[in-house]
């Protein structure tokens, strides 16, 4: 299974990704229809030896999923994309988008 906040971490094939926050909300989501699995995003901050959960908004889009989060500036963000079942692994597209916390 996905790792999840507040739940056992048990990892599967995942790939994992490092942004740094902007002061804006941002949004990962793998809804693309060229997504061909069931998908897990899940957002943490910390170092990679502490990472802590991120609050975040989701949304399920079929077996896909997209969430959003308010970035502090310049702090570091892990995002980690995988399956949401034990074997669910392929092909995704992940589109990354921002608001402006000025005019969002």
């Amino acid at each position: 299974t996905a790792i999840e906040c507040n739940k056992p971490a048990t990892e599967t094939t995942a790939l994992w990704y490092k942004v740094v926050g902007n002061g804006a909300t941002a949004t990962f989501s793998t809804c693309s229809d060229l997504t061909d699995f069931s998908t897990d995003i899940t957002v943490f901050s910390g170092t990679c030896m502490v990472l802590r959960c991120v609050n975040s908004k989701e949304k399920r889009c079929g077996k896909r999923k997209s969430v959003s989060f308010q970035t502090n500036e310049n702090e570091s963000y892990y995002v980690r994309v995988g399956g949401n079942a034990t074997g669910a692994i392929g092909n995704f597209v992940m589109d990354v988008t921002t608001m402006s916390p000025f005019f969002g």
